[in-house]
């Protein structure tokens, strides 16, 4: 028998104990501990990078034979610190982290148990020891590892550039959906302004995406209908996201909601298997000559505030589908305006009615796009720090429209979606 394809929930102490009688040796995909490893960061980590594979913690290897002793001694439990101090060693010492399937099957009439892990390969290179060495899995030593060489490093990078040509392949074909006309759009008037008006696009896509997250579209659908819609945090800004909720529907790999009317507030919205969402918000733009001291100028304005707030709504709308998925991962977070090149960037506070608004005008702007943000982060940290995402979105829209806020003053600017 083998412990690789059932299901971990289902594999019970007999299929240990028929596992070991089979006497199956040691290999580059199977490894006994007899107990908890110190070293199981670097372990799990080389599994991880090779082709994956299966951890036994409380068995007993026979000598040199690299065949496992039965019945299983096992180690010491509680069962659930067990299965946390492995999840904890996963997510914490390894980067990035790992994804270990793990069971901790008791021993009967015992208080000792048997720990089973289970590592899929990744494209990701992932590195311990604060990031600063990266193991392969080896069967040539009794430690089942060894320090990647420089041929190892070169395979491994291949990998993790595949990974990330992917990441490039979900914004392209969703970029292409957004904008394509598979999904049509409500009539001639809101494809023109679709097509001519600047745009927003927001993005929360796997760092390092390998294998799908939710495991099929009609799951994807459940999920996407749970989730509550986001609305902007300032409540005199009508912005949220998505706009109608349960108007989903099904594409290769994804689900998504296309709301491209006429009224000035289109969006495309995707959510894919892999765990990646995308985001495309027509962003309006007025004629400064509506002002009520007009300037004399044909140039039009876009609205920081709604700018902003897309992006407030999209990071929120993204944890909240995080959340649900218990995605724990890298991800790549980033905002992008484009299409903006002569225009004026409006920055006066959304509740204020300040008559003289042009004074709160930068210049036109002389490029057609700009990135307001982009980072690398670990997907938990997402729901407690989109503030400071939006704050640094903020900084990066001003200053690219040589508007020269200090810190300060955009902090406070910010502040007001709190209020």
């Amino acid at each position: 028998m083998t412990l690789s394809s059932l299901p971990i929930d289902e594999i019970t102490y007999q299929d240990l104990l028929t596992f070991c009688e089979e006497k199956h040796k040691e290999d580059i995909d199977l490894n006994y501990k007899s107990d908890f490893p110190n070293d199981l960061a670097r372990l799990l980590s080389a599994f991880a990078n090779t082709q994956g594979g299966t951890v036994l913690i409380g068995i007993k290897e026979r000598g040199k034979s690299r065949e496992p002793i039965c019945p299983p001694e096992g180690i010491i439990g509680p069962q659930d610190v067990i299965r946390q101090r492995i999840l904890n060693i996963a997510f914490d010492s390894i980067y990035p982290p790992i994804e270990p399937e793990n069971s901790v099957i008791q021993i009967p009439d015992t208080e000792r148990f048997v720990a089973l892990i289970r590592v899929a390969a990744t494209r990701a290179i992932h590195a311990v020891e604060r990031r600063s060495r990266i193991y392969i899995r080896s069967f040539d030593n009794n430690r089942g590892y060894e320090l990647a060489s420089l041929p190892d490093l070169r395979w491994l990078w291949d990998q993790r550039e595949s990974s990330i040509l992917l990441r490039d392949q979900f914004l392209k074909r969703a970029s292409e959906r957004a904008n394509g006309t598979a999904i049509k759009f409500g009539d001639d008037t809101s494809r023109s302004e679709w097509e001519s008006s600047p745009h927003l696009i927001v993005s929360c896509i796997p760092a390092y995406p390998q294998k799908p997250v939710v495991l099929s579209t009609r799951k994807l659908l459940e999920i996407a209908d749970s989730l509550p819609q986001v609305r902007s945090p300032w409540g005199s800004v009508d912005r949220k996201v998505p706009w109608t909720l349960n108007h989903w529907r099904t594409i290769p790999s994804a689900v998504c909601l296309s709301e491209r009317g006429s009224s000035g507030f289109s969006q495309y919205v995707e959510i894919g298997v892999f765990g990646h969402m995308y985001f495309d918000f027509l962003i309006s733009r007025r004629a400064v000559n509506t002002l009520l001291v007009p300037k004399p100028t044909n140039e039009s304005r876009i609205f920081a505030y709604i700018v902003l707030s897309y992006i407030d709504v999209a990071l929120r709308y993204s944890s909240s589908f995080l959340n649900n998925i218990h995605f724990r991962w890298p991800l790549v977070v980033s905002s992008e305006l484009q299409g903006v090149r002569n225009l004026l960037l409006q920055y006066e506070r959304p509740a204020s009615r300040n008559l003289l608004a042009q004074e709160f005008l930068s210049r036109p702007s002389t490029d057609n796009s700009m990135v307001l943000l982009r980072k690398e982060i670990n997907a938990e940290v997402l729901e407690d720090s989109y503030k400071a995402y939006v704050y640094e979105s903020a900084q990066a829209l001003l200053w690219a429209f040589g508007v020269g806020w200090q810190e300060s003053d955009i902090a406070n600017w910010l502040g007001h979606e709190t209020s």
